[in-house]
This record gives structure tokens, sequence and C-alpha cells, in this order.
């Protein structure tokens, strides 16, 4: 009997993915797309909705091709959570371009509601998370507000606003299956962590219509089979990137935890059935089974370290590649103090407004000193949350 194929699928912000692993966990095929980011304006972080799509396809596409024929596939598929996809349900078109996890445009707008400590304290008891433009619904008001084609989908009822995998997965269905599994719900900020359901006073609050967001389904279940490259292919699970990296390191029971390194930094605490609250921390969903019900992370966030070290190469000019930073951490004699605040603090500060500092610089800085500073000014970010 052939053997099963399964493939992970992983839509990130620099790029999208295909693996396949046999049985035995073996790597069968493997393929990697860039994914072009935007930085229009101060505090807009972009990506194309069609780019998001079309690498994820082509990544699995490749993959399904090296795959021995006859050979039954599988696949689960994780994204970046907190990004906004809008789109179209007649013609499927994007209506706007898609606002990243980084993207701040919303912090003028959300400046009032998040300054009110019950409302505050209320939101995160609800969705165990805080008011701020990290989130999807905050930037969805604001599309609402600033792009026409948005406000007349939403007013004729094809508008339809969700999670990257959600719009990944409705392409990968054919407009079949609009759903949202609740690690990357929770990231809209409508979703009641204590009902699993969308929230009406959150609804109310950023004027958000109920018709425009997806059903809500299990992490891992059966969610749709797909043809694709003359193949079936069943999508078993869908999750939040960090959840998905989190598992994959082994934090499946309560009192274990990770560290993830990738544009962002994240720490994931298992607390097993039960949400953990911290001030400053997230109480995250961490997967939900049909009969196992939920289960949490305390999480704490740092939004720019991968982005930090690109930050340091492309606008600075002190990196040529940020796999150098190392050794250049290694060459630095001058030490320097730097906050590497690009895009806001994260956890367990939440702050959108205090910018990037560097302090200590004299006439022997040099650039290592630079990267160094950054790359400690880093690990002094995670700590706060840990």
């Amino acid at each position: 009997m052939k053997t099963t194929a399964v493939v992970a699928l992983d839509q990130g912000s620099s790029s999208s993915r295909a693996l396949a692993f046999d049985a035995r966990g073996r790597v069968l095929a493997r393929a990697q797309r860039p994914v072009r980011t935007r930085y229009p304006s101060p505090g807009r972080v972009e990506h194309d909705a069609l780019d998001l799509a079309r690498t994820l396809e082509g990544a699995l596409d490749a993959v399904l091709d090296k795959l021995p024929r006859g050979v039954p596939v599988v696949a689960g598929l994780s994204s970046q959570r907190s990004t906004l996809v809008v789109w179209d349900s007649d013609s499927g078109a994007p209506l706007a371009a898609v606002p990243s996890w980084q993207d701040s445009r919303a912090a003028k707008w959300l400046a009032p509601l998040a300054g009110d400590r019950d409302l505050q304290a209320k939101v995160h008891a609800k969705t165990g998370l805080y008011l701020n433009p990290y989130y999807s619904a905050p930037k969805l008001r604001v599309l609402l507000e600033e792009v026409p084609a948005v406000r007349r989908a939403a007013d004729a009822g094809t508008l339809r606003a969700g999670p990257v995998s959600t719009w990944l997965a409705w392409r990968l269905s054919g407009g079949k299956v609009f759903k949202a599994d609740p690690t990357t719900a929770q990231r809209m900020l409508l979703w009641d962590m204590r009902t699993g359901t969308w929230d009406e006073d959150l609804l109310a609050l950023f004027e958000v219509p109920r018709a425009c967001l997806p059903e809500l389904a299990a992490t891992a279940a059966p969610w749709f089979e797909f043809e694709r490259r003359g193949r079936r292919v069943s999508l078993c699970a869908v999750v939040g990137d960090q959840q998905a990296a989190a598992r994959g390191q082994g934090a499946c029971e309560a009192g274990q935890a990770v560290l993830n390194y990738g544009t962002g930094a994240f720490f994931l605490l298992n607390t097993g059935r039960t949400p953990g609250h911290v001030p400053g921390l997230l109480a995250s969903a961490a997967w939900e089974t049909p009969t196992g019900g939920p289960r949490w992370f305390l999480e704490g966030t740092v939004h720019a370290a991968g982005t930090s070290l690109e930050w340091l190469k492309n606008n600075l000019g002190v990196l040529a590649d940020p796999k150098e930073a190392d050794a250049a951490c290694r060459r630095a004699k001058a030490p320097l103090l730097a906050l590497p605040a690009i895009g806001g603090l994260g956890a367990p500060h939440w702050d959108y407004k205090t910018p990037a500092v560097f302090w200590g610089l004299n006439a022997k800085t040099t650039k290592d000193d630079l990267v160094r500073g950054v790359v400690e000014g880093l690990a002094s970010l995670l700590a706060d949350g840990i």
C-alpha cells in the first residue's frame, strides 16, 4: 500500500512554502516562493492578496508535481494571523491592498478607544487581546471608511473579510468554503473566547457587518477536499503560524513553552485547557479539535525581529545580509543601547508611539556595534514578555 504524503503549507510575511513528508517524517519534496511587501507610507505595510494566494498555490503545485503518482495527499495550512484580506464574493476579486499584521494605519482612529481602561479590560476579558492596531477589526473599520469598493461590497452583502488562511481556503475550495479556525479568528478582535462566537458588542464597536465574516470551524478537522494538479487533496487542519510553530517544537502540554523567531518574535507558554491572564500578555487560542475543545497559549510578541535586521540592511546599510548578524555581534567592541521599536512595541507595552532609538553613539561606534545593539534590544524586548 502506498504511503500517504502529508503536505505542510505555510503562508508568511516573507514567503509562501510547501513541504511534503512521508509517514516516517522524511521530506519528499519542498518549494518556496517569495512574497512582496510594500511600505507605501509611514505606518502602512501591505501585501497583494493575489500575490499571497498565487505564491502559496505555486509552491503547492511544485510539490505535488514532485510526488509519485497515486500517492494519497493530506494537507495542513498555517498562515500569518492578524493580516486582513477583503474580497468580493461574487467576482472573487480582492477589494483592497492587504494590511499586514505589522500595519498600524488604524492607530489614530483607535487611540480614543485604546485609552479607555474599562473598555480595554472588557475587550481583553472577551478576546484575550488588547485594543491596538495590530489586529484586524480596526484595519477593517478603516478600510470601510477609506476604500469605496469595500463599503459598496458591504452594502451589497458581497463583502468577505478574514484572515489570510480564510482567503486561501476560499480560493483552494473554488469559493465554496468560507471558514476560520479559532487561532486566526481570534486575531480579528471580534471573537469571544468564552463562547467561541463572533461578539455582537465588538461588531457594533467596530461597525463591522456580521455577514462579511467567516463561519467558525475547529483547527484540526476535515475542512474540505479539492483537486489540484490531477490529485485529490484533503485539507485536514488550518492554524495560525505561531501556533503551528509551537506545536512543531513540542509545546503540546501545559507548562511547555517555546520562542519563535521570524519577521516578529513570539513567546508561547502552553496553559492547557485554561486561558492564562497576565497583564500585557495575550491569552491566545492554541488549537481546537471537534471533540477535545480548545487549548490555550499565554503569548508575548515582539513586532520586529527579522524586520529589524532587514531595516539595518536596507535602510542603514550596516548589514550586507541578515545572516551575518551573529558574526557582526562577535566583532562589536563598543556597547550601545538600542530600542528596536520598528512597527511599535508589542507585549507587554502595546506602544505604537515610541520610536526606534540608539543611545550611546560616539566617535568609536561601528556598524557592528549598531547590529549588536539591535540584537540585544530584541532580546530585552522578549525578556519583558517572558
